[in-house]
């Protein structure tokens, strides 16, 4: 990971030192961002997903009130379906105004991926994005057959998944933790029980 073209790893131990940083309201746009630092210190790797996010997929951040706290995720609960319909419906009454309005609708990319990968499919201008392909030898510490996010490669003959090779033992057991349950609910439903 680089950061303004050096390695960016020297800078984020020498900030994740330092509780002020990370934890801060603002530190990230989804909050504070102590799951990550806490991820990062124990694994020595950078996790791309928000603190948020990464705390939904590893049983250490959620298990008690307590520990919500601590890391600093008591917004989860305005991310509850009832919480997202609500935001979903009042952005909706937003946009219906707009339309029904002489308005200029604001045009900006979202950063998804979805108009990214038409537009190569269409033009065959390649285009890199981080996709969810089944592993076929991708990431090779990890089964055959699960799902892993790897960078792809997108033009007008479709979207090309790159090799990877070997995780990091320590990540490639946390994964491997996740992939676990996927295939344990896999069997479960296979084998209807």
């Amino acid at each position: 990971m680089k950061w303004r073209g050096k390695d960016a790893y020297p800078l984020l131990r020498e900030k994740f030192q330092d509780p002020a940083i990370y934890s801060k309201v603002d530190a990230h746009w989804a909050g504070p961002d102590v799951v990550r630092a806490e991820i990062f210190k124990a694994f020595g790797y950078f996790v791309t997903e928000s603190s948020r996010h990464m705390s939904e997929y590893v049983p250490y951040f959620r298990k008690r009130p307590e520990l919500i706290g601590k890391y600093k995720l008591e917004d989860i609960g305005k991310f509850s379906p009832e919480a997202r319909e609500q935001g979903r419906k009042e952005q909706d009454e937003v946009l219906r105004k707009q339309v029904s309005s002489n308005e200029k609708l604001p045009i900006r990319h979202s950063g998804e991926y979805g108009s990214i990968i038409i537009h190569s499919l269409e033009t065959g201008k390649t285009s890199r994005i981080n996709g969810n392909v089944m592993n076929r030898g991708l990431i090779t510490n990890l089964p055959d057959g699960c799902c892993v996010e790897v960078p792809c490669l997108v033009d007008k003959e479709g979207i090309h998944p790159c090799y990877v090779g070997d995780l990091p033992p320590q990540l490639a057991a946390l994964n491997r933790t996740e992939i676990n349950v996927h295939q344990l609910a896999v069997q479960g439903i296979m084998e209807k029980k």
